[in-house]
């Protein structure tokens, strides 16, 4: 039964006064051009922002610029210069798909289509989230080896278009949202900038809390700890519960500060076979090997009861003395510029790079008292549950804004009264 006031179409049920429309009936599309980068007065000194298929992140705003032409450049391609209020949509690579909100002049290269809307009957923002939600169409296109659209295919896109002042106030409510969305992102940035200096000043004892001036110590990591490494035999992973054996896969450690142990995965191993210690809490894992130097010796705590076992490509740090050294504490000490820097420098590789244990063993770290280190962890913990709260409130912000902006361009929730 379809409800009063609407009715069906060919993209479903919508409400009896909107239409059904291609993107190329209410939008003209161009897409840009690359000068040659041959000649250097199409681009140096120049003026004229220019933007690849990168800057299209699904966002209602660009946060870098690719490059700039010049005016020759301009005048000796196919680049065009698109006004504010246009919409990129990448057309092939990674981002095919992805959408961006130009919210100043700008010209592009010719892996993005320009959506120009005529504002006569289309608003610029409500053309923009409609984009949003055409991902599956694109997704949708078959390829050997990479996916491409091109500008007839963008033009025959079938959107639901409303009255355009229904279309106003859907891009006005959307667009708070947006906002509500990048003001606790720049909060974000702006606590972890605030933790990232903190843990500067306080583990380098630049800065120290009162009640505490006893001299720091500096000792070799070998002399505090020692290492072991991940899996050595033949193990399956199984994605059941039919495995033996929990495992901590590289991810986890990769990307927490702390191991989530709701993200550890069952494993077959032959417990007899393998010769490799089981993760104990207060372990201190690391990466070990990884495609850049910089993701090498990536660390994260585990302080976990059960005893997993460890990615091949990582391995773990044991601390002999909780006493000497607080596992927490060293989990950020190790995370902290200093300690990357010494780290960083011990990776080798070329296409792939790995850590010796051994050169990570003869890493020197300062050593406070234990009570100081304690403080220390604390206070930087704290900091580093504020940014997981505010991260955990932007995550639904995005999501209950992607539900309303669902149900506002179906018309599922209307803005307007039912005539």
């Amino acid at each position: 039964m379809i409800p009063k006031c609407y009715k069906h179409t060919e993209l479903g049920i919508l409400p009896s006064d909107w239409q059904v429309v291609r993107l190329g009936e209410v939008c003209e599309i161009q897409s840009g051009g690359t000068p040659s980068r041959n000649i250097k007065e199409y681009w140096e000194n120049g003026t004229i922002k220019w933007l690849g298929s990168s800057v299209c992140k699904n966002q209602n705003h660009i946060d870098e610029i690719t490059d700039y032409i010049t005016e020759e450049g301009l005048k000796n391609s196919s680049a065009k210069i698109f006004p504010r209020g246009t919409t990129l949509i990448a057309l092939v690579g990674a981002t095919i798909g992805k959408v961006a909100y130009l919210s100043f002049e700008a010209s592009t290269n010719q892996n993005i289509a320009g959506l120009q809307p005529n504002k006569q009957v289309a608003n610029d923002n409500f053309i923009y989230y409609s984009s949003l939600l055409l991902y599956r169409y694109f997704e949708a296109l078959s390829s050997d080896k990479f996916k491409m659209a091109n500008l007839s295919f963008v033009r025959n896109l079938q959107i639901p278009l409303p009255p355009l002042a229904e279309q106003n106030r859907i891009a006005e409510i959307l667009s708070t949202w947006d906002r509500q969305i990048e003001n606790l992102q720049s909060l974000i940035t702006e606590k972890q900038n605030l933790k990232k200096g903190l843990a500067q000043t306080l583990l380098t004892a630049k800065t120290r809390f009162k009640g505490f001036s006893e001299p720091w110590q500096v000792v070799r990591l070998g002399e505090i700890g020692k290492c072991y490494g991940g899996l050595s035999g033949k193990y399956s992973k199984d994605f059941g519960d039919f495995g033996n054996c929990w495992y901590i896969p590289y991810v986890n450690i990769f990307s927490n500060q702390i191991i989530d142990e709701n993200k550890l995965e069952k494993v077959w191993i032959d417990t007899e076979e393998e010769k490799q210690n089981q993760v104990a809490k207060g372990d201190i894992l690391l990466t070990l090997s990884s495609e850049t130097a910089k993701e090498v010796g990536i660390c994260s705590l585990y302080n976990g009861d059960s005893k997993p076992y460890l990615n091949s490509f990582c391995f773990g740090f044991r601390i002999k003395n909780h006493e000497i050294l607080s596992p927490l504490f060293a989990s950020w000490l190790l995370t902290s510029q200093d300690t990357r820097k010494q780290i960083f420098r011990l990776a080798q590789g070329s296409t792939r790079y790995n850590l010796s244990k051994n050169g990570f063993l003869n890493v020197q770290i300062p050593l406070p008292p234990l009570a100081e280190q304690e403080k220390i962890a604390e206070i930087l913990s704290e900091a580093d549950k504020q940014i997981t709260l505010l991260e955990q409130k932007l995550q639904s912000l995005k999501e209950q804004k992607r539900g309303l902006m669902q149900k506002l361009l179906s018309g599922k929730v209307r803005v307007t009264q039912c005539i």
